[in-house]
This record gives C-alpha cells, sequence and structure tokens, in this order.
C-alpha cells in the first residue's frame, strides 16, 4: 500500500497501535529535479517530522542517507561530523540528503534515542524488507 507523505503523519497518529519501526528513504532521489522546495518539503522537512514522530513515540527511526552527499569522492566518504560540512554533493538530491544528515548531527533532534534512531540503512534492505511480504510494511513516497 503506497502512503503519500501529506497523509503519512496523520496516518499514524491515528494508527491503532504504533509502528514498531520507521523504514525512511527520503522521498525524491531525483538527479535532475531543479526546485529546491520539492527536497526542502520531502527530503528535509518530512524527515524532520517523521524523526520527531518517532522521538515522540520512542520508535527506532532507520534513515538511508546517500553516497550522493560525499560529492565526487575528493574528501573522501566519512562520516565523522568534523568532514561532513565541507563536503560539496553535485546536486540539489546530495544536498539534501546532507542537510537532513546534518540535523541528526546537531542539537535540532533529542538524543535520548541515539542508540535506536538514525541508523542508516540501504535501498537493498528497504527493498528486501519490503518484498519479503510484510503487510505492515508502507512505501513514503510522492
Amino acid at each position: 500500500k503506497q502512503i503519500f507523505q501529506k497523509d503519512l503523519l496523520r496516518l499514524l497518529e491515528q494508527a491503532p497501535t504504533p509502528p514498531l519501526a520507521v523504514i525512511h528513504n527520503g522521498a525524491c532521489s531525483s538527479t535532475v529535479e531543479r526546485n529546491p522546495a520539492v527536497f526542502a518539503e520531502l527530503n528535509v522537512g518530512s524527515s524532520q517530522d517523521l524523526w520527531k514522530y518517532c522521538s515522540a513515540h520512542h520508535i527506532p527511526f532507520i534513515y538511508a542517507s546517500s553516497a550522493a552527499v560525499y560529492g565526487d569522492g575528493a574528501l573522501g566518504f566519512s562520516d565523522h561530523p568534523e568532514l561532513c560540512n565541507d563536503y560539496k554533493p553535485l546536486n540539489m538530491y546530495g544536498q539534501s540528503k546532507l542537510d537532513f544528515d546534518g540535523l541528526k548531527r546537531s542539537s535540532v533532534f533529542p538524543s535520548h534515542l541515539d542508540d535506536s534512531v538514525g541508523i542508516l540503512i540501504t535501498k537493498i534492505m528497504h527493498s528486501f524488507l519490503f518484498f519479503s511480504g510484510d503487510d505492515d510494511c508502507f512505501l513514503h513516497g510522492f
């Protein structure tokens, strides 16, 4: 079942039981999209909203970043916070993923869930979980 971003939080709040975890890939992976508002809303804003929901309900938040955050790779591929500010993504998609990654590392989000929130997961793993037949798995898209 596909759930659209604009409806997701309302449906989560109305669900009789909260999910065991939220697996989130970000909503727009287009490398040719030219409207920065699309990325701001879907990749940063909706990710932030889901993070806050999970934090408030103590739900693990499994988030997939992207290799696009590293730009051309000239600065390496480290996730150490002190290095991430130097990365120069090659497109708005990569920049939006880096922007949310930076929020996760900052004080914008509560730290009490650091052990269960913000785990990076590949799209392959997400696809495996989705196609494994779990009827409680949702796609968050646009």
